[in-house]
């Protein structure tokens, strides 16, 4: 939900502005089927709030496989090579 994304953004900020915590990555539930929409809509939050250098990490699926969203090449978010 929107609520969500806007918590993880304002859990992000509030540690950069009350911690001094540069936090480079961010991610989704561990181990359960992945949101694409909501992966987009946690983006779009985070660069809404600031925080386009935050990394989304995703696509740890129970059963395996790493999530392509599009426009987001998800291996290419956590650094490693696209395939």
């Amino acid at each position: 939900s929107q609520d969500m994304a806007d918590y993880v953004a304002n859990f992000l900020n509030g540690a950069r502005r009350i911690h001094q915590l540069d936090i480079q990555y961010t991610g989704v539930r561990n181990e359960v089927v992945n949101n694409p929409g909501w992966i987009k809509t946690l983006r779009t939050t985070l660069d809404a709030r600031g925080l386009a250098q935050v990394k989304i990490v995703a696509g740890d699926e129970w059963g395996g496989g790493w999530l392509q969203v599009d426009g987001i090449d998800v291996l290419d978010q956590v650094g490693k090579p696209r395939q």
